[in-house]
Protein backbone atom coordinates (compact mmCIF):
# COMPACT_ATOMS: atom_id res chain seq x y z
CA UNK A 1 0.00 0.00 0.00
CA UNK A 2 1.26 3.64 -1.16
CA UNK A 3 2.46 5.36 2.29
CA UNK A 4 2.53 9.40 3.05
CA UNK A 5 6.17 10.24 2.55
CA UNK A 6 7.49 13.41 4.44
CA UNK A 7 10.66 14.53 2.06
CA UNK A 8 12.67 17.45 3.88
CA UNK A 9 15.16 19.42 1.22
CA UNK A 10 17.21 22.09 3.56
CA UNK A 11 19.87 24.67 2.71
CA UNK A 12 21.22 24.39 6.17
CA UNK A 13 24.20 22.53 7.18
CA UNK A 14 23.45 18.88 7.97
CA UNK A 15 20.12 16.31 7.34
CA UNK A 16 16.94 17.07 9.78
CA UNK A 17 15.82 14.07 12.50
CA UNK A 18 12.91 15.17 14.24
CA UNK A 19 14.54 17.59 16.66
CA UNK A 20 17.28 19.17 14.66
CA UNK A 21 19.78 22.79 15.45
CA UNK A 22 20.78 24.31 12.53
CA UNK A 23 22.95 26.89 14.18
CA UNK A 24 20.44 28.87 16.58
CA UNK A 25 17.57 27.21 14.64
CA UNK A 26 15.48 24.23 15.83
CA UNK A 27 13.79 22.62 13.71
CA UNK A 28 10.70 19.84 14.74
CA UNK A 29 9.80 18.32 11.69
CA UNK A 30 7.34 15.64 13.61
CA UNK A 31 5.48 18.66 14.93
CA UNK A 32 5.24 20.52 11.97
CA UNK A 33 3.99 17.21 10.44
CA UNK A 34 1.99 16.66 12.93
CA UNK A 35 0.25 20.80 12.50
CA UNK A 36 -0.17 19.88 8.79
CA UNK A 37 -2.10 16.82 8.79
CA UNK A 38 -4.07 18.36 11.33
CA UNK A 39 -5.16 21.29 9.20
CA UNK A 40 -5.06 18.56 6.40
CA UNK A 41 -7.64 16.82 8.14
CA UNK A 42 -9.93 18.74 10.08
CA UNK A 43 -9.81 21.82 7.74
CA UNK A 44 -9.47 20.62 3.88
CA UNK A 45 -11.03 17.33 4.50
CA UNK A 46 -13.41 18.00 7.62
CA UNK A 47 -15.00 21.09 6.34
CA UNK A 48 -14.68 19.50 2.86
CA UNK A 49 -13.22 22.32 0.88
CA UNK A 50 -11.42 20.55 -1.54
CA UNK A 51 -13.28 16.84 -2.28
CA UNK A 52 -9.70 15.94 -3.78
CA UNK A 53 -8.58 15.41 -0.81
CA UNK A 54 -10.09 12.57 1.16
CA UNK A 55 -9.47 10.14 -0.93
CA UNK A 56 -5.88 10.87 -1.53
CA UNK A 57 -5.35 11.14 2.74
CA UNK A 58 -7.41 7.98 2.62
CA UNK A 59 -5.01 5.90 0.47
CA UNK A 60 -1.82 7.80 2.25
CA UNK A 61 -0.57 9.26 -0.82
CA UNK A 62 0.20 12.32 0.51
CA UNK A 63 3.62 13.70 0.38
CA UNK A 64 4.63 16.87 2.42
CA UNK A 65 7.98 17.98 1.02
CA UNK A 66 9.35 20.58 3.68
CA UNK A 67 11.83 23.40 2.57
CA UNK A 68 13.99 26.13 4.00
CA UNK A 69 13.93 28.03 1.03
CA UNK A 70 14.47 31.66 1.11
CA UNK A 71 14.38 32.83 -2.09
CA UNK A 72 13.04 32.46 -5.25
CA UNK A 73 15.81 30.36 -7.07
CA UNK A 74 15.84 28.32 -4.06
CA UNK A 75 12.24 27.57 -4.56
CA UNK A 76 12.20 27.03 -7.81
CA UNK A 77 15.23 24.13 -7.22
CA UNK A 78 13.11 22.49 -4.54
CA UNK A 79 9.87 23.03 -6.83
CA UNK A 80 10.90 20.93 -9.92
CA UNK A 81 12.69 18.48 -7.71
CA UNK A 82 9.39 17.57 -6.38
CA UNK A 83 7.87 17.76 -9.49
CA UNK A 84 10.19 15.31 -10.70
CA UNK A 85 9.72 12.70 -7.86
CA UNK A 86 6.38 12.91 -8.41
CA UNK A 87 6.74 11.82 -12.33
CA UNK A 88 8.76 9.34 -10.57
CA UNK A 89 6.53 7.61 -8.15
CA UNK A 90 3.14 7.53 -10.04
CA UNK A 91 1.40 5.62 -6.39
CA UNK A 92 2.19 9.55 -4.92
CA UNK A 93 -0.90 11.66 -6.00
CA UNK A 94 0.19 14.54 -4.54
CA UNK A 95 3.16 16.92 -3.06
CA UNK A 96 2.84 20.46 -0.68
CA UNK A 97 5.98 21.54 -1.04
CA UNK A 98 5.72 23.79 2.66
CA UNK A 99 8.18 26.84 3.67
CA UNK A 100 9.20 26.96 6.64
CA UNK A 101 11.48 30.28 6.56
CA UNK A 102 10.66 31.91 3.20
CA UNK A 103 7.47 34.02 1.91
CA UNK A 104 6.25 34.51 4.86
CA UNK A 105 5.37 38.18 2.91
CA UNK A 106 2.06 37.16 1.25
CA UNK A 107 2.42 39.50 -1.56
CA UNK A 108 5.72 38.52 -2.08
CA UNK A 109 4.41 34.97 -2.18
CA UNK A 110 2.69 35.77 -4.65
CA UNK A 111 5.90 36.65 -6.91
CA UNK A 112 6.99 33.01 -6.44
CA UNK A 113 3.20 31.69 -7.48
CA UNK A 114 3.89 33.01 -10.59
CA UNK A 115 7.80 32.04 -11.04
CA UNK A 116 6.38 28.67 -10.60
CA UNK A 117 3.76 28.96 -12.75
CA UNK A 118 6.27 29.62 -14.63
CA UNK A 119 8.03 26.72 -14.10
CA UNK A 120 5.51 24.53 -14.88
CA UNK A 121 5.36 26.09 -18.22
CA UNK A 122 8.96 25.84 -18.72
CA UNK A 123 8.97 22.25 -18.09
CA UNK A 124 5.88 21.50 -20.36
CA UNK A 125 4.60 20.31 -17.45
CA UNK A 126 1.66 22.11 -18.36
CA UNK A 127 -1.81 19.24 -18.54
CA UNK A 128 0.66 17.28 -15.82
CA UNK A 129 0.44 19.00 -13.02
CA UNK A 130 -1.15 22.35 -11.62
CA UNK A 131 0.02 24.19 -8.69
CA UNK A 132 -2.96 25.08 -5.87
CA UNK A 133 -1.60 27.58 -3.27
CA UNK A 134 -1.39 28.14 0.61
CA UNK A 135 -0.86 30.89 2.87
CA UNK A 136 -1.04 32.16 6.42
CA UNK A 137 -2.57 35.74 5.08
CA UNK A 138 -3.66 34.70 2.09
CA UNK A 139 -5.96 37.24 0.46
CA UNK A 140 -8.74 36.95 -2.23
CA UNK A 141 -8.82 39.59 -4.80
CA UNK A 142 -12.16 41.70 -4.06
CA UNK A 143 -13.15 40.33 -0.82
CA UNK A 144 -13.08 42.11 2.08
CA UNK A 145 -9.84 41.78 4.31
CA UNK A 146 -11.76 40.57 7.66
CA UNK A 147 -13.86 38.18 5.20
CA UNK A 148 -13.95 34.62 6.47
CA UNK A 149 -13.40 33.25 3.27
CA UNK A 150 -10.11 33.84 3.01
CA UNK A 151 -9.51 30.77 5.21
CA UNK A 152 -10.24 28.17 2.44
CA UNK A 153 -6.98 29.25 1.40
CA UNK A 154 -5.05 29.87 4.66
CA UNK A 155 -2.88 27.55 6.02
CA UNK A 156 -0.54 27.14 8.53
CA UNK A 157 2.48 28.01 6.69
CA UNK A 158 2.89 28.80 2.84
CA UNK A 159 2.73 26.03 0.78
CA UNK A 160 2.64 25.06 -3.43
CA UNK A 161 0.11 22.38 -3.75
CA UNK A 162 1.62 20.26 -6.91
CA UNK A 163 -1.67 18.09 -8.11
CA UNK A 164 -1.69 15.79 -11.20
CA UNK A 165 -4.35 16.77 -13.59
CA UNK A 166 -5.07 13.43 -14.33
CA UNK A 167 -6.32 12.92 -10.83
CA UNK A 168 -8.22 16.16 -9.84
CA UNK A 169 -10.35 15.97 -13.54
CA UNK A 170 -12.20 13.03 -11.79
CA UNK A 171 -13.15 14.77 -8.92
CA UNK A 172 -13.62 18.21 -10.71
CA UNK A 173 -14.41 17.23 -15.08
CA UNK A 174 -15.21 20.68 -15.40
CA UNK A 175 -15.08 24.14 -14.82
CA UNK A 176 -18.95 24.15 -13.58
CA UNK A 177 -18.11 21.93 -10.96
CA UNK A 178 -15.10 23.83 -9.71
CA UNK A 179 -17.44 27.24 -9.60
CA UNK A 180 -19.87 25.31 -7.44
CA UNK A 181 -17.18 24.38 -5.37
CA UNK A 182 -15.53 27.91 -4.95
CA UNK A 183 -19.17 29.02 -3.83
CA UNK A 184 -20.33 26.28 -1.45
CA UNK A 185 -17.08 26.59 0.71
CA UNK A 186 -17.61 30.41 0.79
CA UNK A 187 -20.90 30.03 1.73
CA UNK A 188 -19.56 27.62 4.31
CA UNK A 189 -16.71 29.70 5.79
CA UNK A 190 -19.76 32.41 6.09
CA UNK A 191 -21.84 30.03 8.39
CA UNK A 192 -18.80 29.61 10.30
CA UNK A 193 -17.47 33.10 11.05
CA UNK A 194 -13.91 34.31 11.29
CA UNK A 195 -13.71 33.80 14.72
CA UNK A 196 -14.05 29.85 14.57
CA UNK A 197 -10.56 29.42 11.81
CA UNK A 198 -8.90 32.42 13.82
CA UNK A 199 -9.29 30.09 17.12
CA UNK A 200 -7.88 26.97 15.34
CA UNK A 201 -5.14 28.76 13.57
CA UNK A 202 -3.48 30.65 16.65
CA UNK A 203 -3.36 27.44 18.39
CA UNK A 204 -1.30 26.04 15.02
CA UNK A 205 0.75 28.81 14.92
CA UNK A 206 1.70 28.50 18.33
CA UNK A 207 3.01 25.03 17.61
CA UNK A 208 4.99 25.79 14.54
CA UNK A 209 6.63 28.69 16.42
CA UNK A 210 7.69 26.63 19.04
CA UNK A 211 8.75 23.94 16.13
CA UNK A 212 10.46 26.42 13.95
CA UNK A 213 12.33 28.84 16.31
Amino acid sequence: MPQTVISIYFYLQKPPTNNTFFGRVLLNTKEINAVLFEWIDHWIIGQNFCPFARPVRLKESINITLSDAKNVEQMMTILEQACQSLLSNPDRSTTLVTFTHGAKDFFSFLDWVDTANLLIQQCNWEGVFQLATFHPDYLFDGEPVDSPTHYTNRAPLPILHIIREAEISTVMPSQKEADVIVARNQARCEALGTDFFVHQFKGWQARLHQAIE
